[in-house]
């Protein structure tokens, strides 16, 4: 994936156009041919990948030179010191990773949004990034050693989270739908998310995380009128 220019700016993608599926048809980030020319958009793509499919702490600067093609030392004047870099990546991710959140968040309808979010969960388990789970939840495993920035942007992360399933659920209650207490219920919904995700990560996104999701789906359509 490409930005079109510059580096992705940290923070939610805006309610607007969504770039599903075509753009991120699973979340999975498929790095193509490169200009010879250092491409620091390219590289943070590279980095984004290692880093998820490996944790944090399994990272060296070596490999991060490896998944670039950079030296160690152009890899450390382009990004800095490793929980640097890595402030770099998580930016990266999560504009990616806000997609999944779209129908939550720009949505109209209520629980019909909900389901439509299980809809592309379950896509990027079948995706070529299924077996990774979320690099923002493995992350949370070594906030030690990830630095101070990279420790306030997995808290936003998870906030942004727990907003856009209460918001969804609100406007499902609005609707007239039979949803429980949305702010008890979109910290319930968090939390299985999350517990997915560490399931898809712990089996290669085996059928434990698809039967967590259809659980959670069918809690979802209970709701409905």
């Amino acid at each position: 994936l490409r930005k079109a220019s510059g580096s992705p700016r940290r923070g939610s993608v805006r309610c607007g156009s969504p770039l599903w599926p075509g753009v991120l048809r699973g979340l999975s980030l498929t790095v193509v041919g490169r200009p010879r020319a250092f491409d620091e958009d390219a590289a943070i793509d590279d980095l984004v990948q290692l880093f998820w499919r490996r944790g944090y702490d399994q990272v060296s600067q070596q490999q991060m030179a490896e998944a670039t093609g950079l030296s160690t030392s152009s890899l450390y004047s382009a990004f800095g010191t490793k929980p640097q870099t890595y402030e770099r990546v998580l930016g990266r991710y999560r504009v990616l990773a806000d997609e999944l959140m779209y129908p939550l968040r720009c949505g109209q309808a209520g629980t019909a949004d909900l389901l439509t979010f299980i809809d592309r969960f379950r896509a990027q388990l079948d995706g070529g990034s299924g077996a990774f789970g979320c690099l923002v939840v493995t992350s949370m495993t070594a906030l030690s050693s990830c630095g101070d920035v990279a420790r306030q942007m997995v808290a936003e992360h998870v906030s942004s989270r727990r907003a856009a399933f209460l918001s969804a659920l609100q406007r499902a209650r609005e609707l007239g739908e039979s949803v429980p207490d949305p702010v008890a219920t979109s910290a319930l919904l968090l939390a299985t998310t999350f517990g997915i995700f560490a399931t898809a990560r712990a089996t290669a996104a085996g059928p434990e995380a698809h039967e967590q999701l259809a659980a959670m789906e069918h809690l979802i359509k209970t709701w409905r009128h």
